[in-house]
């Protein structure tokens, strides 16, 4: 897998490196963040729209799965065509697989939902960490 220095990111040939930024901070670390913070909150806001606690937990924990799946699909077809990406997959794996397990425990209510919040949390805060320290956005 290459790593790039200065022109990174999957959509290195269709947008600049300021919209890749942009795209990142704006869409990206958002929609993970407000999914990790409903997660968070899945328990207080199923009560406050009245839904079955048990219902809302198993959807999504199973929810959670899929996605984790999803997303470890992704970094392998990412790693393996050779494609430029400028995070670290390695690790972006690593924080998949354990959401994916973490959400196996929480269907079988072995693990409080919360955990997957906070891993996804985690997962953001590593992103927003790599992209100061590698820079991909720089020219």
């Amino acid at each position: 897998m290459k790593v790039c220095k200065t022109n990174g990111g999957r959509l290195a040939n269709d947008y600049s490196p300021e919209q890749r930024k942009k795209l990142f901070y704006s869409v990206c670390i958002l929609v993970r963040f407000s999914i990790g913070l409903f997660l968070f909150f899945s328990l207080q806001i199923s009560k406050k729209l009245k839904i079955n606690e048990n219902f809302a937990k198993k959807t999504l924990s199973i929810l959670t799965f899929l996605i984790s799946i999803y997303v470890l699909y992704l970094n392998n077809i990412v790693k393996y065509n050779g494609d430029c990406v400028w995070w670290n997959r390695t690790v972006h794996s690593l924080i998949a697989i354990v959401i994916l397990i973490c959400s196996v425990f929480v269907y079988f209510e072995k693990l409080d939902i919360r955990i997957l919040g906070i891993l996804i949390w985690f997962d953001v805060s590593f992103g927003i960490l790599t992209s100061f320290y590698k820079k991909p956005f720089n020219n």
